[in-house]
């Protein structure tokens, strides 16, 4: 379970959800919040059910954007999607563990109602305030079923009443706390949207800054932005071969406790880290 590049495609746009899978993203969110308008919310739900059940969207793993927990839609989302091909749901603006518990109730309640087997269903939350930043780690620890966190820029800087700006020194906080409370729990931390779709080195930059502390991966808005992503949130072809190269040596020495590789030392928290890469990127492309 690894996603550098999580697509948003809006709920309500038939051309682009019949496309979306072709552009490359590790992963798609298929929306029913933000880029739905109240009034077309039912007819979006529809379609997105639909879609799920008619398209072939095999090789790219799919989650539904629904509504918060505390809006009259979102049970209605759950339902529609539930006996698809979703991987899971992404649940926006969560700010505490209760909210985790209902979400894990709901989906375990639903599971039962139409057969399913039990544990289908994964989700993932939006931190998108100030309060969901200072209780990540309840968040994180109240379901099994959660698997990642994604944070939400926007959001989180209104409710901070800050500017979010391109380089995004006011996030630096936030971005860390979700980063490093995830990881520990044993979950993804997915960075929040680099809304300017044209600027590619802005993108970079923020994607290293990401990188940095400990994202996992990206939420983008444009298909445009997917192959950049992926390959800023993947090691280089050159980190790939010394990571194999690593492992060779390890295993021809016997598997040592440490030992020294072109000069450097190398003890067991280095070498899971070249183990991670190999088993992400090396192995799986049959390198």
């Amino acid at each position: 379970m690894f996603w550098r590049s999580i697509m948003y495609v809006p709920g309500n746009t038939p051309s682009m959800i019949q496309s979306s899978m072709i552009y490359g993203a590790d992963a798609i969110v298929l929306d029913l919040e933000d880029s739905v308008e109240e009034n077309e919310k039912d007819s979006a739900r529809n379609l997105v059910s639909y879609a799920l059940k008619m398209l072939d969207f095999s090789g790219t793993d799919v989650f539904v954007r629904t509504n918060s927990v505390d809006s009259k839609h979102f049970l209605k989302d759950l339902a529609a999607v539930a006996d698809t091909c979703i991987y899971g749901i992404r649940v926006p603006k969560v700010q505490k563990a209760e909210e985790i518990i209902y979400i894990d109730q709901s989906i375990t309640k639903i599971e039962k109602e139409l057969g399913l087997p039990a544990g289908k269903i994964k989700f993932m939350v939006s931190i998108e305030s100030a309060l969901g930043v200072l209780n990540i780690k309840e968040i994180c620890l109240a379901s099994q079923r959660l698997i990642g966190i994604a944070f939400g820029a926007e959001d989180f800087t209104y409710d901070m009443s800050i500017k979010r700006t391109k380089e995004g020194k006011e996030l630096a906080f936030a971005r860390s706390v979700l980063a490093l409370t995830a990881r520990a729990c044993g979950k993804i931390a997915i960075d929040c949207v680099f809304s300017d779709t044209k600027d590619s080195e802005g993108l970079k930059k923020d994607c290293e800054t990401a990188k940095s502390f400990g994202m996992t991966g990206k939420s983008v808005i444009h298909p445009g932005q997917v192959e950049a992503v992926n390959e800023l949130f993947s090691p280089s072809v050159q980190e790939v071969d010394q990571a194999r190269r690593v492992i060779e040596q390890y295993e021809k020495l016997g598997c040592p406790g440490v030992f020294s590789f072109e000069g450097n030392m190398v003890d067991l928290p280095v070498l899971k880290k070249y183990q991670r890469i190999y088993e992400l990127y090396g192995r799986d492309k049959g390198e």
